[in-house]
């Protein structure tokens, strides 16, 4: 392909890091970590993870609700990632 119709794929290593440290920080134990492997990442269905990782699936689902909300709080106070919600430099703010 030439290279004037190549796609650039590019990426934030502030913004991988961010979430790589948030995962670590946010994961308390096997169970949390074997769901984002398997619904966040692998993005299977509830059944699909349950059969799996052998957890029940709505153990999976009440841990998942739990690391999504700790996840976005710890994420929220993240600067690359406070930087990727800024739409435009006038709407500039901290989001908290």
């Amino acid at each position: 392909m030439p290279p004037d119709k190549r796609i650039e794929l590019t990426t934030d290593e502030d913004l991988e890091e961010a979430v790589s440290e948030a995962l670590q920080e946010c994961c308390e134990d096997d169970i949390d970590q074997m769901v984002v492997e398997s619904l966040f990442i692998a993005n299977l269905s509830l059944r699909k993870a349950e059969d799996l990782t052998g957890i029940p699936k709505t153990t999976i689902a009440r841990r998942r609700d739990g690391l999504r909300v700790r996840l976005e709080n710890y994420l929220k106070q993240e600067p690359s990632v406070q930087k990727r919600l800024v739409t435009s430099p006038a709407h500039r703010k901290l989001y908290l």
